[in-house]
């Protein structure tokens, strides 16, 4: 009797369950699909990118992309230096504030050995950054995929990109193509 009685407050249980539980199975199985395409589109668009980079590189060209990768890489660029100034100036701040300048009535300063070398580093690592990209140029390549995404998560679409950054190969470098870039870059 006891039972039977358990037995009919239980009844329906299961259809309540698979209720609740096939939503649920339903998100993660679209879900696990979605991952799946972004995935695909990601490795798609990195493969892109890089075809593009190595082919725009080869061709010791930095001016016009390869045929069929227009608008994936664009032209030769120097790099950027007033990011890597600022990070001097702050360098060499700390480096100041941290070993002590000493200076005299006369108007003299003097710097310690250790505080010497560390800002003859500092100045060294900005010169050769400057040097290497006065006379060396890169170029980015991007690559954006849209996707359909599933209803279940918004429905619309989402973008994947691949990103490449890679040097030019404009021309073969002589110690005088070298002199010229550098005093067209240093001088009057």
């Amino acid at each position: 009797m006891r039972y039977e009685r358990k037995r009919r407050h239980s009844s329906g249980a299961a259809s309540v369950e698979a209720v609740v539980a096939l939503p649920v199975f339903v998100v993660l199985f679209v879900g696990i699909f979605f991952l799946r395409d972004v995935t695909g589109a990601r490795l798609l668009a990195d493969q892109e990118v890089r075809r593009c980079s190595w082919q725009y590189s080869l061709q010791n060209n930095c001016s016009s992309a390869p045929r069929g990768c227009e608008n994936v890489v664009g032209t030769g660029h120097f790099g950027d230096l007033m990011p890597k100034m600022e990070g001097l100036m702050n360098d060499l701040k700390d480096t100041m504030g941290a070993v002590g300048v000493s200076c005299s009535a006369t108007g003299g300063c003097s710097i310690g050995g250790k505080a010497f070398k560390k800002v003859k580093r500092v100045l060294m690592n900005f010169v050769l950054d400057y040097l290497s990209q006065a006379v060396s140029k890169r170029f980015d390549a991007n690559k954006a995929i849209e996707i359909e995404r599933p209803g279940v998560f918004g429905g619309g679409t989402s973008v994947v990109r691949g990103k490449y950054g890679m040097a030019c190969n404009i021309q073969v470098q002589t110690e005088d193509n070298v002199a010229d870039l550098l005093w067209d870059e240093f001088g009057p």
